[in-house]
């Protein structure tokens, strides 16, 4: 969240974190109306400067992938590189990428979904301020 500051005191917060109700769910919202990561996406698509801005970091982060990039991680047949790209730019656009894990009866991880982190969602911080839950 950016502060903004004059005389070491703050002025405003860029992003208020307010909590929301929806659906009787608790949420830290992102922005007053929530929309502050689809805004910027959008900004991004009309912007050939912010698009290619993304571009390098997400090259960067990406690097060469993995050494066993081409192993597939779900039924829809997505290769770890091809969950790399997707993260990777997450990460470049919003500073934060969301996976699904699903598990079977064992434990163990039998799959691999990427979810956009524009549409994520955190859940209310517990009291160490950590969040347990993500919608």
């Amino acid at each position: 969240m950016g502060l903004y500051y004059h005389n070491d005191q703050v002025i405003r917060q860029r992003l208020p974190k307010k909590i929301l109700h929806t659906d009787g769910v608790i949420i830290d919202a992102y922005d007053i109306d929530n929309l502050y990561p689809q805004r910027m996406h959008q900004i991004k698509l009309k912007s050939p400067l912010v698009s290619s801005a993304v571009k390098v970091l997400t090259d960067f982060i990406n690097g060469d992938g993995f050494e066993n990039g081409e192993d597939v991680v779900n039924s829809d047949g997505m290769t770890v590189n091809d969950l790399l790209d997707l993260v990777t730019e997450d990460v470049a656009e919003f500073k934060g990428f969301a996976v699904m894990v699903d598990f079977n009866a064992l434990g163990e991880a039998v799959e691999v979904q990427y979810l956009p982190f524009e549409f994520v969602r955190y859940g209310k911080p517990d009291i160490n301020g950590r969040h347990s839950h993500v919608y």
